[in-house]
């Protein structure tokens, strides 16, 4: 659960560019009118039997200019990011710590909540984790 101030936090985060650090990982999507492809490839890997088949759609989108059609971009929505790590540090008065990590997270949705009741607004979002180290004494 995120408060949204004025930004989305998180993607504006992840778009920061800082020294020595890699960039944002970027998605591949297409670039190209698809419409004026659309009818070409669709006419040539579809047969009157079904779907002609992988290798029939790869011959077409190379014959068509694949590499010419896609772009990279920065992702626009949270569930387009690549897994990331998490690690969440514990800390109370008396100078004892724990910590707990969370290895592949990714993003399956979020959504926004606003409301006349409260003076914030709500970001929640929902993720899976391929693995994590329980939590544990720093």
């Amino acid at each position: 659960m995120f408060v949204m101030f004025d930004r989305h936090a998180l993607l504006d985060e992840l778009r920061k560019e800082y020294e020595g650090l890699p960039s944002v990982q970027k998605i591949r999507t297409f670039a190209a009118n698809v419409g004026s492809y659309a009818d070409e490839i669709l006419r040539g890997a579809l047969t009157k039997q079904g779907y002609a088949g992988i290798a029939k759609w790869d011959e077409l989108m190379t014959e068509f200019g694949y590499e010419e059609m896609i772009t990279e971009v920065a992702p626009t929505y949270v569930d387009q990011l690549m897994p990331f790590n998490v690690s969440i540090h514990f800390s109370n008065e008396y100078g004892q710590r724990a910590q707990i990590d969370l290895f592949g997270v990714e993003i399956i949705n979020s959504g926004t909540a606003i409301s006349i009741d409260d003076v914030v607004t709500n970001q929640a979002m929902t993720f899976v984790a391929r693995s994590l180290n329980e939590m544990h004494k720093v």
